[in-house]
């Protein structure tokens, strides 16, 4: 495996752990965001829909007058008004019976008004709650709601029958205790559910939450740029080799060339992006006698270098040096360029003279390589 093979290797693993890390951070913070959105949570939405007047009157006739239970309501100011309710389980988790305090019963307390008759339930969410929820009216003129199993936006619907003076709206206030449920339930009047602006969806949650999601978003933008650039290495690596490939289909059909099995690592070299390694082939066997020279004087010094390592029982930083200036030749010789015979280097005259026509072939196209952040220029 040349350098430059052994170079990109380990770009791309270090590249694969990088992206592997982010993965992993990625997954632990999706996970932390997760434990902190679904934390169950106990809940009830207490809405009053409306407020009507049962009789509306507009006009003050003096003969008219309407009676409540043999009371004349015109004679004691008063007024009947008609009240909505509805009761949701808005949180994440069931409200099952057991939820329920005996001793503070959940219920409906009028702070202005008077509820003149039991309440009736005029809608709910399904069947069970329209079979057993039940609501009673005490003495104190509160209403209690019996206990109900209320799952996850599951509701209710009730309405109230009110007695107040005329001129002023009935007030209420929700009464018992529900195990989850801090403090008092609030007892508001209805608002349309409506759909946030697309931002204000994202900013939903305290400042813990939006630190998380702040954190995901930032990493799933960079493993995107990371996906996005690596893809389009590959992408430009694949067109390029793509092109490689096509020059050397054309070296091989041009009219003064030979195909020849040993010509293939010529062609593996090119097609890998290896043209600097061709053209220092070339130089190194054109002067074949000094190369020669030097090879072996490199081998001896290695060979000496290693029995001093054998002594030290450790590698030194010559001996690495030595043996990397041999890698080249012995890949050389490996790939059939060369043949070491009784301490001789002799050079395989046709695989050279392929390389030879290969090299002037990539000339006369004017091709322009870029590898290894190195630019050869091959050109007339």
């Amino acid at each position: 495996m040349t350098k430059e093979k052994i170079k990109d290797s380990l770009k791309f693993k270090h590249l694969l752990t990088v992206i592997i890390s982010l993965l992993g951070v990625l997954g632990s913070l999706a996970s932390i965001y997760a434990i902190i959105s679904s934390q169950r949570k106990v809940s009830l939405q207490c809405d009053i829909i409306s407020i009507t007047n049962v009789l509306d009157i507009n006009t003050d006739i003096s003969d008219l007058d309407i009676l409540f239970k043999q009371k004349s309501l015109k004679a004691e100011n008063k007024n009947l008004k008609l009240v909505i309710i509805k009761i949701k389980n808005n949180g994440t988790e069931d409200i099952l019976k057991t939820f329920y305090d005996e001793n503070a019963k959940f219920g409906i307390f009028p702070k202005i008004g008077e509820i003149i008759e039991k309440p009736e339930v005029i809608e709910t969410s399904n069947h069970y709650l329209k079979r057993n929820l039940d609501i009673q009216l005490d003495t104190l003129g509160a209403a209690y709601f019996s206990k109900v199993i209320i799952d996850v936006n599951e509701h209710f619907t009730f309405k109230l029958l009110t007695l107040v003076n005329i001129g002023t709206t009935p007030e209420f206030e929700i009464v018992g205790k529900i195990a989850g449920i801090k403090g008092k339930i609030n007892l508001s009047l209805f608002e349309p559910e409506i759909d946030l602006p697309f931002l204000e969806q994202v900013f939903l949650g305290n400042i813990l939450v939006q630190i998380v999601k702040s954190i995901i978003y930032f990493l799933i933008m960079v493993l995107l740029i990371v996906v996005i650039t690596t893809s389009s290495d590959k992408f430009t690596e694949w067109r390029i080799k793509k092109n490689r490939l096509k020059k050397i289909e054309q070296f091989k059909k041009s009219s003064n060339y030979t195909f020849k099995n040993i010509d293939s690592v010529i062609f593996d070299y090119y097609a890998n992006g290896n043209d600097h390694y061709l053209l220092s082939i070339q130089e190194d066997l054109t002067d074949i006698n000094s190369f020669s020279e030097k090879y072996f004087a490199l081998k001896e010094n290695l060979k000496k270098e290693k029995e001093k390592c054998d002594n030290l029982k450790r590698y030194t930083d010559q001996f690495y040096r030595l043996e990397s200036g041999l890698h080249m030749t012995k890949e050389m010789i490996d790939a059939g360029f060369l043949f070491e015979n009784n301490g001789v280097l002799i050079v395989n005259e046709k695989l050279s003279e392929t390389l030879n026509q290969f090299i002037k072939f990539c000339k006369l196209k004017r091709l322009v390589v870029k590898h290894s952040d190195i630019d050869f220029k091959m050109s007339i």
